[in-house]
């Protein structure tokens, strides 16, 4: 016994370490330079021996513990995987491959990161969940901050790479930076303000702190200069939902039995505030560029001046480029920037296959074959641009019911929850997990998140899922007692 006592734990360790490179790589794999510096090909090598160690540790932990068949959770998770691999399977005449590495991919995400609700020790999960943010953390400042210096430098470029030219820079009113898109790096940076505020809740040193404070500034500046509509506006959401708890605990915390009000007031005021601090980088940054700018050329007329040069050199006529925050790709009449017409033609589409779907990964293969001259092959979306409408194109009305039973399962948990903290403040922590959750799931309402992906953002979101009901079902458990 004690043999098999010490495999477990080093078995524990093991998954800890794979939990922390898996999450690490798919964060830095949204740094452009740093893929075109390992290259494609490398990339392709490191997802594939990621993968390969996942399903050993999958196996292993199936064989140790049964841990699939521990919870409803799981076993609803189980039976999407089921559908999804039925849908592949009808669909394979437009290609299996993809399928069968996206599925590998789901699985992983569902009982490797998802299931650590299955541990026992609150010591580990802890653990784990505060490494995760300091290096996720640590990266995104230093990504956010080279991009930061490239808007102030007004630097913006096409970068070739070996599948599709990506923009970096301050490109078309946006500030891609030196990340892969704009849309995922906001949230991300989103995600990445709530890491240090728990982490500030929990640091002493002061250093430290003033690390954490600053990270968060440059996150937040990176958001509104990223042009994230997604981002903008569910962190607006996000801050009314916590700025409602934050309230509340502080009501309750002076025996304030009847909270509510002034916890509605809170989140209104935070929104106020998020709002303004939209407002405020938006109008000063650019107007801070310009300035910089004008003083540079008048240092450099003045230099020309001193070194008796004739001024007609300088070309007055080529004035620089206005500085602006307003999107070219977004106007009156595209509001969505195409979203509305890409859902609406998936959604037509999908009707040929209501029951399964049209596979996770194979649309559009089945586009070109079977509706060529369609919107969607003429401009290459290959994706629905929304995740959740991706259930129901790509695993028909067996996955969406299998899902939103799985999620109804989850929401019965948060109530429970919510019922075992009526009177008591709920932890920094929890709210933290809530929000990048909440983000998450908010963003893939516009861009593909969460489903048959294999993003930061979704494997957080399934990470942190765990988290959350981990520590939800903790609490009522200990209610019971």
């Amino acid at each position: 016994m004690k043999s098999l006592a010490k495999y477990e734990e080093a078995f524990k360790k093991v998954k800890e370490i794979y939990i922390l490179v898996y999450v690490t790589y798919v964060l830095l794999a949204r740094i452009v330079p740093l893929v075109n510096f390992i290259t494609l090909g490398v990339n392709s090598i490191i997802y594939s021996v990621l993968a390969i160690l996942g399903l050993v540790i999958l196996l292993v932990d199936f064989l140790m513990t049964f841990f699939v068949f521990k919870s409803r959770e799981n076993i609803i998770l189980m039976l999407f995987l089921v559908v999804c691999l039925i849908s592949s399977v009808l669909n394979m005449d437009y290609g299996i491959t993809s399928n069968i590495k996206t599925l590998v991919w789901s699985a992983i995400q569902f009982f490797v990161l998802f299931s650590i609700v299955n541990i026992k020790e609150e010591n580990e999960v802890n653990r784990t969940m505060t490494r995760v943010m300091k290096i996720s953390s640590a990266i995104w400042f230093a990504g956010v901050i080279v991009s930061l210096l490239q808007f102030f430098g007004q630097v913006g470029y096409v970068s070739p790479f070996e599948d599709f030219a990506r923009r970096q820079g301050f490109v078309e009113a946006r500030l891609f930076g030196v990340f892969a898109d704009p849309n995922f790096a906001a949230v991300t940076s989103i995600m990445v303000v709530l890491f240090c505020w728990l982490l500030l809740k929990n640091c002493n040193k002061k250093a430290i702190r003033v690390y954490y404070i600053t990270n968060i500034a440059v996150q937040l500046i990176y958001v509104v200069l990223s042009g994230s509509r997604t981002a903008m506006y569910g962190g607006v959401l996000l801050a009314f939902a916590l700025g409602v708890l934050v309230v509340r605990n502080k009501e309750l915390e002076r025996a304030n039995r009847k909270p509510f009000a002034k916890a509605l007031i809170g989140g209104v005021a935070a929104v106020a505030l998020s709002i303004g601090t939209i407002v405020l980088v938006e109008y000063s940054l650019p107007l801070i560029v310009e300035i910089g700018d004008s003083f540079s050329e008048l240092l450099q007329t003045q230099e020309v001046a001193d070194n008796d040069v004739e001024q007609n050199e300088i070309d007055k006529e080529k004035e620089k480029e206005h500085v602006s925050l307003n999107r070219p790709d977004v106007s009156e009449d595209n509001v969505s920037n195409n979203r509305y017409e890409i859902w609406s033609n998936y959604l037509k589409i999908s009707a040929d296959h209501r029951l399964f779907g049209l596979s996770p990964r194979n649309l559009m293969s089945y586009l070109k074959a079977n509706y060529p001259d369609n919107f969607l092959v003429t401009k290459g979306y290959d994706e629905t641009h929304n995740g959740w409408l991706a259930i129901f194109v790509c695993t028909g009305i067996a996955g969406t019911l299998v899902m939103a039973a799985f999620f109804a399962e989850y929401i019965y948990q948060g109530c429970r929850y919510l019922k075992a903290k009526k009177n008591k403040t709920i932890e920094t922590k929890i709210m933290v997990l809530f929000g990048c959750v909440f983000i998450v799931a908010v963003s893939a309402v516009l861009q593909p998140e969460v489903f048959f992906i294999n993003t930061y953002g979704a494997i957080t979101f399934w990470l942190f899922m765990g988290y959350l009901l981990y520590f939800m079902k903790k609490e009522t458990a200990s209610r019971k007692m």
